[in-house]
């Protein structure tokens, strides 16, 4: 074991040999992925925000098991169930449109915080909806959308530049993972759960643990956007769990003062390199949502159960 280096403060092992080895090492072994340990407070933040994007899976997957219900007890009728589905998705749309220009004025960590309130809000008002108040059912549809909205701009965001940048792609596809698990979690809760209040109020529960987000840093990116490098420093030496983030902070700067430098204009637009990406991009998008991908999130399954039985017949 004279060989062995003495790292564990900066790097841990997957198997059970004792040596470990850096991560250019060229006597490391291929069983052996070296992963920095010191980015623990990364994996904390990241968890806490991903929450929001559970939270936008359940809303979409909510009215699967919860509009049968509503039906069934004379909250709504029949066709009350169009308007209650979609209306979150002019929530999102509204929520999408402001969540850009808020989380550049007011930071991506606040405006995480801030969509705790309307998500809350709207919980509580479906949860105290009934025949005579389905107002309150549609509005808190609008306010769970206006934050969902936010929540899929601001919450990558804010992933994508607190994590390291070997570890950015695998933590950025944990949004995607969050809202599935949140779409199937209110699926199999719907199996078991024949009220829907109480599937509204597990929906009030995810948003507000997004309010730990107080102890999260916000992302260097935002404060040096804002001119404010010590803080920016304070937040990467939180995140990186390491004092020595100084070259880091250079690499973040020059990357920003980059993208400033190359900032696009309307004439730019006129060039192929630039406006062929973004009509693929566009095209694919509106092909995505265009292609009634959302329908099956929305419509009950006994209505999917049927329109099969008539397929078959």
């Amino acid at each position: 074991m004279s060989n062995m280096v003495n790292m564990s403060n900066n790097y841990t092992t997957l198997n059970n040999s004792d040596t470990v080895y850096p991560e250019d090492s060229p006597d490391q072994p291929q069983s052996v992925i070296a992963i920095p340990s010191n980015n623990r407070n990364v994996y904390i933040a990241v968890f806490i925000s991903t929450l929001g994007a559970w939270s936008f899976g359940y809303c979409l997957g909510f009215p699967s098991p919860a509009l049968p219900l509503m039906v069934a007890d004379g909250t709504i009728k029949l066709s009350d169930e169009s308007l209650i589905g979609s209306i979150l998705m002019i929530g999102c749309l509204c929520g999408a449109l402001i969540g850009g220009e808020l989380a550049e004025r007011f930071g991506r960590k606040t405006i995480i915080l801030c969509v705790t309130f309307p998500y809350g809000i709207g919980w509580l008002m479906i949860i105290c909806g009934t025949q005579n108040l389905l107002s309150l059912i549609v509005i808190g549809r609008f306010l769970t959308g206006l934050s969902t909205g936010m929540v899929s701009l601001v919450v990558p965001m804010y992933i994508c530049e607190i994590s390291p940048p070997a570890y950015r792609g695998l933590l950025g596809s944990m949004f995607q993972l969050s809202i599935t698990s949140g779409i199937l979690f209110i699926y199999i809760l719907g199996v078991f759960i024949k009220v829907w209040q109480y599937l509204a109020l597990i929906g009030m529960v995810f948003p507000l643990c997004l309010l730990m987000m107080v102890a999260m840093a916000e992302t260097p990116h935002w404060y040096l956007k804002q001119g404010r490098k010590r803080d920016a420093m304070r937040s990467l030496i939180w995140l990186r769990n390491t004092p020595d983030v100084s070259e880091e902070l250079l690499e973040i700067e020059g990357n920003l003062a980059a993208n400033q430098a190359e900032k696009l204009s309307l004439r730019d637009l006129k060039s192929p390199f630039v406006y062929k990406p973004i009509i693929l991009s566009v095209f694919l998008m509106f092909f995505q949502q265009f292609s009634g991908m959302a329908l099956f999130f929305l419509i009950p399954l006994k209505y999917l159960k049927r329109l099969e039985w008539r397929m078959v017949h």
